[in-house]
């Protein structure tokens, strides 16, 4: 029998002999408090903190690492609709080469189901008049051709004169847009053509970039390079893509198209 008063009979109340929650609590601070007074208590202490010490990082770095994961995921979702929104827009701009946009020459297509069609000039002059208000988009009005930005492609004659292929760089000196007219944005380069002979040509041209066409339109009014007198070099951006050009070179007056140069920027 146990004697009255000791821990024994304190956790066998009643002759239960399960344990309460309280005689636990109470067991555990007494052993917590013989540990501490025990030589190896000190020890028993620092093994106990090093744990709960290395259980911390170990749960740091899971946070640290889910945390990683998602971010990955994340990423890895919004290029994917990047990518698909992309290959929507490119399909949908191989279309409109192909079957047209329903709009004539001068005019800009606002990209509705019912081709509704405003004048070029009306494109990007602060007031929307696309019942969409495509015509204001930022995407629509961005320069694709600023001061600063440089181009390279390589330009195939097909017509006008027998000259071997050359490789062309265009180099955009300034640009310049007037409020009373700022669907256009006036456009001062540098061309480079290079030949295999190394028989470098440089001539500077003078044009426009129209928002409305996505096209922009070099040439050398002053016909101070012979090779490029009489010709004018036009390069339409597609409705996505500001990083490439198609490009044409043609006589100015006859419009034959003499060659192709596909751009692409530095």
């Amino acid at each position: 029998p146990l004697r009255p008063g000791t821990i024994g009979s304190i956790l066998l109340r009643g002759g239960s002999h399960l344990p309460t929650m309280r005689s636990l609590l109470l067991l555990l601070v007494l052993a917590g408090a013989a540990v501490a007074q025990s030589p190896v208590g000190p020890l028993l202490g620092g093994l106990m903190q090093t744990r709960v010490y290395a259980h911390g990082q170990r749960l740091k770095n899971m946070e640290q690492a889910v945390e990683k994961l998602e971010n990955r995921v994340d990423n890895a979702i919004t290029r994917g609709r990047d990518v698909y929104v992309n290959n929507l827009n490119n399909l949908a701009d191989r279309v409109n080469d192909i079957e047209g946009t329903g709009c004539g020459d001068k005019e800009f297509q606002c990209g509705d189901d019912l081709h509704h069609c405003i004048d070029k000039v009306l494109v990007c002059d602060g007031f929307s008049d696309c019942d969409n208000g495509h015509d204001e988009d930022a995407g629509v009005c961005t320069n694709p051709v600023p001061a600063g930005a440089s181009f390279h492609g390589e330009m195939h004659f097909s017509h006008c004169a027998t000259l071997p292929d050359f490789e062309m760089r265009l180099f955009v000196t300034g640009t310049k847009t007037y409020d009373y007219l700022s669907s256009v944005t006036n456009v001062r380069a540098t061309l480079v053509s290079s030949g295999k002979a190394g028989d470098d040509v440089t001539f500077n041209a003078r044009g426009a970039y129209g928002y409305g066409s996505r096209t922009l339109v070099l040439s050398d009014p002053d016909n101070r390079t012979p090779q490029f007198a009489g010709l004018e070099l036009s390069c339409g951006f597609a409705a996505h893509d500001s990083k490439h050009a198609n490009c044409k070179l043609v006589e100015t007056f006859t419009r034959q198209e003499c060659a192709q140069l596909r751009l692409t920027r530095d």
